[in-house]
């Protein structure tokens, strides 16, 4: 596992703990929890297309498309 990888569990991690123990009357800490949770799911959202991609590209030179089709 990368640091890249390891670092964006951590995020979510304390976006959790945040959200648990979160001041909601404090606005920059609001600001911040959902600032965190764009980012986060931005972030996982690209991940997710780009193994889309991956997967894509892997069915075609292993030429299963056509197996299934």
């Amino acid at each position: 596992v990368n640091y890249f990888t390891k670092i964006y569990r951590f995020f979510w991690f304390i976006l959790i703990i945040s959200l648990i123990f979160l001041d909601r009357q404090n606005v920059y800490m609001v600001g911040a929890a959902l600032f965190l949770l764009v980012v986060l799911s931005a972030i996982a959202i690209l991940r997710a297309i780009e193994a889309r991609n991956q997967w894509r590209e892997f069915i075609k030179e292993e030429g299963l498309d056509k197996e299934i089709s």
